[in-house]
């Protein structure tokens, strides 16, 4: 115990603190934003591979563009999503 107090520790909620979900809102926003100023091949891209969880061959065929078009679009799509990303973070847009 701590004075008159009983150990809570082992009380800790699984679930995110208030402030840990709004940070996490914040981030999701800033992700979304990032996303909304690349072209829509960037888009679509990183649709496939990060949220529809496609693999590059498999995206190639769906855009109907050669595996290595597909590879050298996902690796600018994801050079400017950071870019972007990054600026907002550093520039407090988050």
């Amino acid at each position: 115990t701590r004075g008159a107090r009983a150990a809570t520790e082992g009380f800790a909620s699984r679930e995110p603190s208030p402030s840990e979900a709004a940070i996490c809102l914040e981030l999701a926003e800033t992700v979304h934003r990032a996303l909304r100023r690349l072209p829509p091949d960037y888009c679509e891209i990183l649709r496939l591979t990060r949220i529809e969880g496609l693999t590059l061959a498999e995206s190639s065929e769906r855009l109907g563009r050669s595996r290595e078009a597909t590879k050298k679009l996902y690796g600018r799509a994801m050079a400017r999503f950071a870019a972007l990303y990054d600026a907002m973070i550093r520039d407090g847009r988050a």
